[in-house]
């Protein structure tokens, strides 16, 4: 794995449909139904000490989450390493618990944040783990 990177990243507004035990291609079918595709932001959040994994999708200005069934929430900004995954989108699929754990083993993990997961394009994501500051 090529170095990863520390970034700070702004606190990000979502929106989420429901919350799951675990990742899955549930979570976001179930959200690109209702919000649909085509300019979206999508983010996988795992809180891990809880269990809990949301597929969130940035809102536009004009959304109403109300109307669409969603509930909203902030992504915590702060200290992050990440890394850059770039393939076809099931190999990088296999490639996000080896790559948060290869993370993990290289810094001190903040458990007060979730692990983020930016879905860039869908050959194209971008992992970020909370580092402590």
């Amino acid at each position: 794995m090529a170095p990863s990177k520390i970034t700070r990243l702004d606190p990000i507004a979502v929106m989420y449909l429901r919350e799951y035990e675990k990742p899955g291609a549930e979570a976001f079918t179930e959200l690109e139904a209702v919000v649909g595709r085509k300019g979206r932001r999508f983010y996988g959040v795992f809180d891990q000490d809880a269990g809990r994994y949301r597929a969130c999708v940035r809102p536009h200005e004009h959304d109403d989450p109300v109307s669409l069934g969603l509930s909203t929430d902030t992504i915590n900004g702060g200290l992050y390493a990440y890394e850059r995954l770039r393939g076809d989108h099931e190999s990088l699929i296999a490639l996000i618990a080896s790559t948060f754990d290869a993370l993990g083993e290289r810094y001190s993990t903040d458990p007060a944040r979730p692990s983020i997961e930016f879905y860039r394009r869908s050959d194209e994501f971008v992992l970020y783990l909370p580092i402590m500051e």
